[in-house]
């Protein structure tokens, strides 16, 4: 398996408020946006991004239970912390035969076939404003698991920052490039920097 990613900070914020983490060993892939509207949503990405791997790591061999567990946790953190904590959050753990995937938000996980590009999560907003997150209250997370069939090459995760930045055809065009991962993400990076973004965007893929 091969895996990249980058976070750019938005020219509207003044200071990255997204966070990731890759983690090869395991095929992990984790990707947070945190809410601008709160006291700190820096710190609400990273410390979910935190709490949801080390919970998710403890709690090996991992499945669709460590992942509710680990996301519980997440959002516990949050919760508890005496500020306005809020973030998106999005997930995949890649295995010899499946899948898991876990998503809060409006970002967006991306699973690469040899015929073309599938979207597996939607979005939870209702009309322009975010509808879910971790650390509200009542936060509802979507776990699922897929088969790891013999046509699929890959999966991309990103934050709204770089879907809403581009039509979904020139997406399709980055996803379905030949390459390596990151040959991949510094295409999609350097296509964001003219101009840069205004929100900050985050991406990872991971090719296999």
């Amino acid at each position: 398996m091969d895996m990249a990613a980058f976070s750019i900070r938005g020219r509207r914020k003044d200071h990255n408020q997204d966070a990731h983490v890759t983690d090869l060993e395991r095929g992990l892939m984790v990707v947070c946006d945190g809410v601008t509207h709160c006291d700190d949503g820096g710190v609400a990405s990273r410390m979910a991004v935190e709490e949801f791997v080390e919970h998710l790591i403890a709690a090996e061999p991992i499945d669709r239970h460590s992942l509710r567990f680990a996301i519980g946790q997440a959002q516990q953190s949050l919760r508890t912390d005496g500020r306005k904590l809020f973030t998106t959050l999005d997930a995949v753990v890649v295995q010899k035969d499946r899948i898991l995937h876990m998503h809060v938000g409006d970002g967006r996980i991306f699973v690469l076939r040899d015929h073309g590009v599938e979207q597996l999560t939607e979005d939870q907003v209702k009309g322009r404003y975010l509808a879910n997150a971790v650390g509200i209250p009542n936060m509802k997370a979507v776990g699922r698991s897929l088969p790891r069939t013999e046509d699929i090459r890959g999966l991309a995760l990103m934050t709204d920052g770089v879907w809403g930045e581009f039509p979904e055809r020139q997406m399709d065009a980055f996803l379905r490039a030949n390459g390596p991962a990151e040959t991949i993400a510094q295409s999609v990076a350097s296509a964001l920097q003219d101009p840069p973004p205004a929100d900050d965007a985050t991406f990872a893929i991971a090719l296999f």
